[in-house]
């Protein structure tokens, strides 16, 4: 199974499990951004919602 939060961040589970020790420090690091990605694209998507034809400067 992989886990593809965005282009740039796709980790398989069992490369995790077997690299655990080498990849630790980078998938927390990586870990302690995603939230802040998500939170930044729902509010994107939410002013999209709102006012569709304001927003097209965004993209």
């Amino acid at each position: 199974m992989c886990v593809c939060v965005s282009s740039f961040f796709c980790y398989n589970e069992r490369m995790h499990k077997r690299k655990f020790k080498i990849k630790s420090s980078r998938l927390k690091n990586a870990e302690k951004g995603i939230p802040n990605l998500i939170l930044r694209f729902k509010q994107i998507f939410k002013m999209k919602l709102k006012n569709p034809n304001e927003n097209k400067l965004l993209f």
